[in-house]
C-alpha cells in the first residue's frame, strides 16, 4: 500500500515537473519567435518627440516633469507606450524628477528594429541619453533587463 502511494506521488510530480519545463521551454522558443507588428504611421497620438538613431531608426519619447530635475528614463511594459508616462507627470513635478518615456521599437512612434532581442534596447537609450546631454540618469522598467545592460557609470 505504501509503495502505490510513492509510485503515485511520484508520477504526479513527473507530470507536474513536466508540465513546467514545457512552460519553460514555449517561452523560451516564444523570446526568439516573436516579431512585433512594425507601426506603420499608426498611433494613438503625436505627443512628444523623436530623434534619428544612428541606424535611422526613430525613437519616440516623452521628456516631462520638472526640466531641471533628476533624470529618469522609464521603461513602458508591452503592450505600452510612452504615454504611460503621462500618468506620472504631476508626480514627476512634485519630486523633481525628469522623466524621459521611451516607446520601444515598434510600438507608438518608433520604428520596429528587425531580429532585435532585448539586450540591444541599452543602445537605444544610450543613444537617447548622448543625444539629450544626459551623463547620469537613473531607470524604471518592467523586466529584469531593465538596468543590466546599462554602463554603471551612466545609471545610478
Amino acid at each position: 500500500m505504501e509503495n502505490r502511494l510513492i509510485k503515485r506521488l511520484l508520477r504526479i510530480f513527473s507530470i507536474i515537473i513536466l508540465a513546467i519545463l514545457v512552460i519553460i521551454l514555449v517561452a523560451v522558443v516564444g523570446l526568439f519567435v516573436y516579431e512585433p507588428s512594425p507601426a506603420q504611421d499608426f498611433s494613438f497620438s503625436s505627443a512628444g518627440k523623436t530623434i534619428q538613431l544612428s541606424d535611422g531608426r526613430t525613437l519616440a519619447y516623452l521628456d516631462i516633469g520638472n526640466p531641471e530635475g533628476r533624470p529618469l528614463f522609464y521603461f513602458h511594459g508591452g503592450p505600452g507606450s510612452r504615454l504611460e508616462g503621462l500618468l506620472f507627470d504631476e508626480l514627476n513635478q512634485q519630486l523633481g524628477i525628469r522623466m524621459i518615456a521611451l516607446d520601444r521599437p515598434g510600438f507608438g512612434l518608433s520604428d520596429f528594429q528587425k531580429d532585435r532581442t532585448y539586450l540591444d534596447w541599452s543602445n537605444d537609450v544610450s543613444e537617447l541619453a548622448d543625444q539629450l546631454r544626459i551623463d547620469q540618469f537613473a531607470v524604471l522598467g518592467w523586466g529584469p533587463l531593465c538596468k543590466r545592460r546599462f554602463t554603471p557609470k551612466r545609471v545610478d
